[in-house]
């Protein structure tokens, strides 16, 4: 379907702000290559996890 290559840009990262906000259960996107980067979570991990938001988020789990 991508030919092994997915680029998450402005226009895929809505598609997946999509997705995320129907999913039932807690789900998030990082880069763990360095510089490792937590890109998206959804409210259900915010919720699980007792944030407000992304930023919240980031801040709890030290991904600065």
């Amino acid at each position: 379907m991508f030919n092994g290559n997915f680029s998450l840009n402005g226009e895929t990262l809505r598609v997946v702000e999509e997705i995320g906000r129907h999913m039932p259960g807690g789900f998030f996107i990082y880069k763990a290559e360095q510089p490792e980067e937590l890109i998206y979570a959804n409210q259900a991990v915010f919720d699980i996890f007792g944030c407000s938001d992304l930023e919240e988020f980031k801040r709890l789990t030290g991904s600065m």
